[in-house]
């Protein structure tokens, strides 16, 4: 695995703009001094994603998605960091010299190399075994399935034998060490029974990634033996949550969308009868990250489980996980058969094709198996029925899209589309929903404005004025004002203050506001370095919160002084991080305060932020020290008084 230099990655990053990267993948339409297009990340109809030339850097603020052209790679593409520098590089025409990796990397990039060449020879293994004398209860049993010669050869599918130990001596026998075998998955050792196979007397299924390396595998047991199918366990190179069986053939199919199934022989049988884009999730939920990578191939997923009620339960479960990741779904009937595979034996590829034709809107099909859950015949379970389904079409975010569910169920039950439309108002307003959704703000547009077309206003105009409300209240109380005159909450040690911030409404708002004020300096110095010459001398990174927003302080603090701020080249230092701190990042820094051109306003509102990250440093400070000690107290009354000089003080902002 490459690991490159601070210089090489800023020179590929500045060699790739975003706005032709994304460009590439999202319809992109200048607004303003940016662009702004649908998100690839979610689904949505009105563009809340925007693209940021300047900075290098692009944000939802619909879902939260952010970073820079090397984040967007990683998350879109489902590439690792090294993977996504790599395919910039080459895009830009620059070479990649390795840097030498550390003792520890290389340690892991060669045992990766082992596991991956263990699951090659065990898949060799298993399939030499199945064409062998010893593999005869295996092939009648793919046989006995209809699987055809061709099937069993492109699928690599084979037998362990009947013997406990035949892989372990096998693999021994080439050389491999004990402690790699047991991380591979395949092998146990135990002090009493010794090493034995994981998998013995079972028809195996190769289980492969992306890109066509067995990382895993599945067994159907021969007899009746328990369980009835295994799959390995993770391990370094398999994750069961983020892998598609049958993924490595199913991306070349010519068809606009994906099906997915439940089982190994479901996809096989699939294939066979050539459906070519069918997957499985391996006998897990579908999970995110399924949802993710099926994102790369397509936009619309069939869903063809199992129609029994652990089937219906799974459609249930994945459908919203679908939505979320902007897929459209629907499902297919599979009666009066269990599941594709015996769906196909008895009526075949003609008939599957008219069931896709008639798959039922996912939303459709949730409702009807909700119905199963009330009285029809009751009057009052079927008004709640109904208020149930009207609480569900009140969450579609867009008009049409409400109007089109509204005009669907009143059809399907019967009922006056005026009476269903009703009622998603009434669900709607009771569950305090917004049924209108204002468009997002355009650059130069006042962020506290009303928007014109819908007359409702922009959440993060709300969030923000809380901020500013938050703000302006405690420094009232702290510097003289409202009904806590004369009082600093810095300087109040007594346990009746203890009390009055106990986990709640208002501390978790202060928080919020807290970290609203820390987003909205940070992005403002990367604007204007003149804000940062002001502030130096009264704040520093340390008063930041610990973690991602000192982090980020810091880096901010560090470039400045060398003359401007990169987002782009910050976001680098959380490449590898947890994709909840990258959206942090992307947050600090697209938060806007509207339009304040006016001198003595922009002063006004720095001195005010400036105050209000202070004196949370300064309480921070005061609950991790003992507040008996003189020199704490000394320290205390110091800071106290910095903090009213402050109150004064004269800053230089052009």
């Amino acid at each position: 695995m490459p690991y490159y230099s601070d210089e090489l990655i800023d020179q590929v990053r500045e060699a790739n703009d975003i706005v032709d990267v994304i460009g590439q993948y999202v319809g992109l339409k200048k607004t303003g001094s940016g662009y702004v297009g649908l998100c690839p990340f979610h689904n949505e109809k009105t563009g809340s994603f925007h693209v940021n030339r300047n900075n290098q850097f692009y944000h939802c603020f619909g879902c939260g998605a952010g970073g820079n052209v090397f984040t967007f790679l990683m998350n879109y593409e489902n590439l690792t960091f090294p993977e996504a520098v790599k395919t910039l590089a080459d895009r830009a025409g620059i070479p990649l010299p390795e840097r030498q990796m550390s003792k520890e990397e290389r340690a892991r990039a060669d045992k990766r190399s082992r596991l991956l060449e263990i699951n090659r020879e065990a898949a060799k293994f298993y399939f030499a075994l199945l064409r062998g004398p010893d593999g005869a209860v295996a092939m009648d049993y793919f046989r006995g399935r209809q699987l055809t010669e061709e099937t069993m050869q492109k699928w690599g599918l084979g037998y362990t034998g009947s013997h406990s130990n035949a892989l372990y001596r096998y693999l021994k026998g080439r050389g491999y060490e004990d402690r790699d075998l047991v991380d591979s998955g395949l092998i146990a050792i135990h002090e009493r029974r010794g090493a034995h196979d994981k998998f013995w007397n079972r028809a195996m299924f190769p289980i492969m990634d992306a890109g066509g390396k067995v990382i895993a595998f599945g067994g159907r047991v021969m007899g009746d033996g328990e369980p009835k199918y295994l799959n390995s366990p993770e391990t370094m190179i398999f994750s069961k949550s983020r892998t598609l069986f049958g993924l490595f053939l199913a991306k070349r199919t010519r068809r606009p969308q994906m099906i997915l199934c439940e089982g190994y022989m479901d996809v096989i049988s699939m294939h066979q009868n050539g459906f070519d884009n069918t997957v499985a999730s391996l006998g897990t939920a579908l999970t995110e990250g399924h949802a993710q990578i099926l994102k790369r191939y397509t936009r619309q997923v069939y869903l063809s489980y199992d129609s029994d009620q652990a089937g219906i339960r799974a459609a249930l479960r994945a459908i919203p996980i679908l939505k979320d990741a902007g897929i459209s779904c629907k499902v297919i009937n599979m009666q009066p058969y269990k599941d594709p595979d015996e769906f196909m034996k008895n009526l075949g590829p003609t008939v599957y094709e008219e069931r896709i034709r008639e798959a039922e809107n996912s939303f459709l099909f949730t409702i009807r198996m909700m119905e199963r859950d009330y009285q029809m015949d009751d009057p009052e379970s079927n008004t709640e029925f109904f208020r149930q389904v009207a609480l569900r079409i009140s969450h579609f975010s867009e008009e049409i899209e409400r109007s089109n569910y509204i005009q669907a169920v009143a059809d399907r039950y019967h009922r006056t589309e005026e009476s269903i439309r009703q009622l998603v108002v009434h669900m709607a307003s009771q569950e305090g929903i917004l049924a209108r959704k204002k468009p997002m703000r355009q650059a130069g547009e006042d962020v506290f404005a009303p928007n014109a077309n819908s007359g409702n206003y922009d959440a993060n105009a709300f969030a923000m004025a809380d901020a500013y409300a938050d703000a302006q209240e405690e420094m009232m109380v702290s510097y003289g004002g409202g009904s806590g005159r004369g009082t600093d909450p810095g300087m109040d040690l007594s346990p009746e203050r203890a009390a009055r911030e106990r986990p709640g409404r208002r501390s978790k708002s202060r928080e919020v506001g807290m970290r609203q004020s820390q987003r909205l300096l940070l992005t403002w110095i990367t604007e204007d370095l003149a804000v940062y010459r002001a502030v130096k001398p009264y704040l520093d990174p340390a008063d930041f919160e610990e973690g991602v927003y000192r982090e980020v302080a810091q880096e901010v603090w560090s470039q400045s002084e060398q003359g401007g701020v990169s987002p782009a080249r910050i976001m680098d230092h959380f490449q590898e991080g947890d994709e909840g701190i990258q959206r942090e990042v992307a947050r600090i820094f697209n938060t806007t305060v509207g339009n304040l051109t006016d001198r003595t306003d922009r002063v006004k509102a720095l001195r005010e932020t400036l105050l209000r990250i202070k004196r949370a440093a300064m309480d921070r400070k005061r609950r991790s020290k003992n507040a008996a000690d003189p020199d704490f107290l000394t320290q205390l009354i110091c800071d106290k008084k910095k903090l009213q000089e402050l109150e004064h003080i004269s800053i230089d902002l052009k």
